[in-house]
Formats: structure tokens, sequence, C-alpha cells
């Protein structure tokens, strides 16, 4: 209101002086003024327009993975599964593996709306630190429909379920193969969704909460997309992910989602 104020009141100091000015520069000085109508005068949000918030994490979170001890580690061989070299663990030490990710302190879970693929890259890095071959593994929606939604969040009131989210169109997490009598089955470790590890097949059925068809495509833990088309051996890509969820939960996740569709992060 006080912008749209000020213009009424620019445009009629512009033609009070009608009578004591000519035509032309009546003229002149209206069109100035609707050349520049839009322009920024004054901030009408002063306090909240243009303002940039900086988030400083301790120490390289770039190396962050590198200093996660895990007690599980990869002792049995790798075993050939698409294309890639995968470790091997039993169940037991499978869900030992999904505990100790789901307690590393600085990857937290109160928000969940981006960042897979940021998150299965940094556990297939900190797996790599303690001697396991992780892969990747890509679930998308065929008809690029948001359908994919987790069992455990359906009609669960602890369940982390993100403001505003109604479903991803494509998800990803890593795996290893787990022995199943004389099987070796995949397992996701989709951290912060599920309660626990589990078989690649039953987390694709809990994924998906309306009628869609999907598809799997395996990567190897180098790839950070399902295309293939981007590869980040050995170098994390964390920082992004930890900065953007320090800055949800300063500013709250609709102020933040606000912001940053406004340029303002």
């Amino acid at each position: 209101m006080k912008c749209f104020t000020l213009f009424l009141t620019l445009l009629l100091l512009n033609v009070a002086p009608y009578a004591e000015v000519g035509l032309d520069e009546v003229v002149s000085n209206l069109n100035q003024l609707a050349d520049t109508a839009t322009d920024a005068l004054t901030n009408c949000e002063k306090g909240r327009a243009g303002q940039k918030f900086e988030i400083e994490l301790k120490g390289d979170p770039g190396l962050y993975h590198q200093k996660i001890e895990l007690s599980v580690t990869g002792s049995g061989e790798a075993q050939s599964f698409e294309n890639d070299s995968i470790s091997v663990l039993t169940k037991e030490e499978a869900e030992k593996l999904f505990q100790e990710f789901s307690q590393i302190t600085y990857m937290k879970f109160d928000y969940l709306h981006d960042g897979c693929f940021a998150r299965a890259h940094e556990f297939a890095l900190i797996a790599k630190e303690n001697g396991i071959e992780m892969g990747k593994v890509f679930l998308s929606d065929t008809q690029d429909k948001a359908s994919l939604y987790p069992k455990e969040w359906r009609d669960n009131d602890q369940a982390p379920v993100p403001s505003g989210f109604y479903g991803w169109r494509y998800h990803v997490t890593p795996y290893v193969l787990v022995k199943e009598g004389d099987k070796l089955v995949p397992y996701v470790f989709d951290v912060g969704v599920t309660s626990g590890p589990k078989a690649i097949e039953e987390w694709r059925k809990d994924s998906v909460y309306r009628e869609s068809e999907t598809e799997l495509v395996y990567r190897d833990r180098a790839f950070m997309f399902a295309d293939g088309g981007y590869s980040s051996e050995g170098k994390s890509n964390i920082e992004s992910q930890l900065k953007d969820q320090e800055l949800m939960r300063s500013l709250g996740i609709n102020e933040y989602l606000f912001r940053l569709e406004q340029g303002w992060l």
C-alpha cells in the first residue's frame, strides 16, 4: 500500500504543473514515470527483501565422511552384481550398519524434501572408508508423477513427513548384497525414511503410494543420477544439503521455502 501511495503521489506531482508548462514537457515527464514505475523506489518489506543468510559449518564438510568409524566392515569378498562390485553382508551386519548410519550426528533427517542423491552418496563414501562397497539404486516413476511416498510414513504421526510433501518422482538409496540362505539379495539403506534395511523389491513395493509404473536402475556408487551423466568418485557433495538443513531449522520450513522461491538464499 505504501508503494502504491508513493506512486500516486509522484503521478500527481507530474500532472499538477500542467497549466504552467508545455504539454510536451508533461507528456515527457509522464513517459519517464511510466518507464520506471515498476522500479523499486523503496523497500516495502524492510528487513526481509534482499537479505542473505549464511550458514557456517564446523570444519570441512567434504571430509566428514573420512572421520566416521563403523564397527561393521567389509570383511567378506565383494561379488559382481549389475556390472558392479558389491560387498556381501549377513542380515545381522546389515541391521547393524543401518543403525550406525542412523546415528551419524551430522546426518539429520527432520526435513526430507530433497537431497536423497547427496545422502546416498555420503553413506556410500562412509562405507567405502570402512571397506564396504555399496552401489546405488534409483527408483523412478516412469510417468513422471510424484507417486513415491514411503509406506512407513502413511498414517504415522511420528514420521518425519516434510511440510507440503506429496511424493517424489524419483528416489535413490545405497545398497549392499545380503546373504539369504544360498542367495544374495540386494538390500537398500533408505536411512531417515525406513526403519531398517529392506530387500529391494519390498522397498520398491512399499514406496509407491498411487498406482503407477516404476523403474529400477542400478549404478556404481560414484554416479549421482540415474542417467549416469555425472560421476563424483571419492568426493562428497553433502555441504549444500547440510546448509539447507540448518537454514530450515533456523527459519522454519515455510519461511525457508518462501525465501528460496524469492531468490533470497
